[in-house]
């Protein structure tokens, strides 16, 4: 376990070797280590490693630069020409809310961006100003369709944030039944994964989490049918409408050796354009204690996410993330 606030100074020392600004590396980072004390693991630190390995080959570019390829009213498409995704994000969710308090709605695509991390992250910034926040991105072919064998859609994942006292009510799932990141994990310790997750090669059922590195595929939540008609809709979201391409030639979100041509949508709806935010608020509030109070297994989203990241002052880490601090502390080559 290491403190977050020691994690945090050494990870920024990391991306300050590569150039990255001050500013951003501090963002960068925040994001990632809310998302291990938030239980987004997949999308935390042990991401660093990713980011580094692009700095380090030049598929990513330290300094936030972008092309703006549509401007035109509550609509906002840059190309963010391989920088770094989250700093990139930032950037198009609070363009997203100018344009949602002046039109109600505002809308912001990114392309070629690096991997962005968390999505709930940056609905929830765009919550924090009386907006809802919607996000989805779309990931390198790995899910097959149902009853298929060939990689076709990414985990594609959605997320939304929803105003309201104490902490947003909020959601952030993939479109596949697990993340690829978590059967990589498995693989790594040696631990079947359940039959359900992945298909091999020949689109036959597994259990071994190495499918993943031969040519198998991860499955869509659910039946399938239903997730796979989500992430199909995602990827044209995130994909041809902002000038992106088809999912299936998205490459550069799980490994740097190329530079990310994937895109990434956010979407903010100002609330006080459609009703009270004073009413609205209290329907919120009335609604989560419904859900509460019911005698289900549901639970409200968000709520066990917030109360973690408010506990949480250490972390446990990948050894990845400590021997990228350790070669930097001994001022070695990563």
């Amino acid at each position: 376990m290491i403190s977050c606030d020691v994690l945090s100074c050494s990870l920024v020392g990391v991306l300050g070797r590569y150039g990255v600004p001050e500013a951003d590396s501090r963002f960068i980072v925040e994001t990632m280590v809310n998302a291990d004390a938030a239980g987004y693991k997949e999308h935390g630190t042990i991401r660093m490693r990713q980011l580094v390995d692009g700095l380090e080959g030049g598929t990513v570019t330290p300094v936030f630069a972008f092309d703006i390829l549509e401007d035109r009213g509550a609509s906002y498409v840059i190309d963010a020409l391989h920088s770094i995704g989250q700093v990139s994000s930032r950037h198009a969710s609070m363009v997203a809310v100018q344009r949602a308090m002046e039109f109600g709605v505002g809308i912001s695509g990114v392309i070629n961006a690096s991997h962005i991390g968390c999505l709930s992250y940056y609905t929830q910034l765009i919550s924090e100003n009386e907006c809802i926040g919607i996000a989805v991105t779309v990931s390198s072919p790995v899910v097959a369709l149902p009853g298929g064998k060939k990689r076709i859609l990414g985990t594609n994942p959605i997320a939304y944030s929803i105003p309201s006292d104490g902490y947003p009510i909020t959601a952030d799932f993939s479109t596949s039944m697990v993340s690829r990141g978590t059967v990589l994990r498995k693989a790594k310790c040696g631990e079947p994964i359940p039959t359900g997750w992945c298909v091999d090669k020949d689109g036959n059922p597994a259990n071994d989490p190495n499918v993943i590195n031969d040519g198998g595929c991860l499955l869509p939540f659910g039946g399938g049918i239903k997730a796979s008609a989500l992430s199909l809709f995602i990827s044209v979201v995130a994909g041809p409408l902002i000038g992106g391409v088809n999912n299936i030639f998205v490459e550069g979100t799980r490994y740097s050796n190329t530079s990310s041509n994937k895109g990434d949508v956010f979407i903010a709806i100002h609330i006080p354009h459609f009703s009270s935010i004073e009413t609205f608020k209290a329907a919120i509030e009335e609604l989560k204690g419904i859900i509460e109070n019911d005698e289900s297994d549901f639970r409200v989203p968000g709520k066990r996410a917030f109360e973690a990241r408010s506990k949480t002052t250490e972390i446990e880490i990948d050894q990845s993330v400590v021997d990228l601090i350790e070669n930097i502390s001994k001022g070695g080559i990563v």
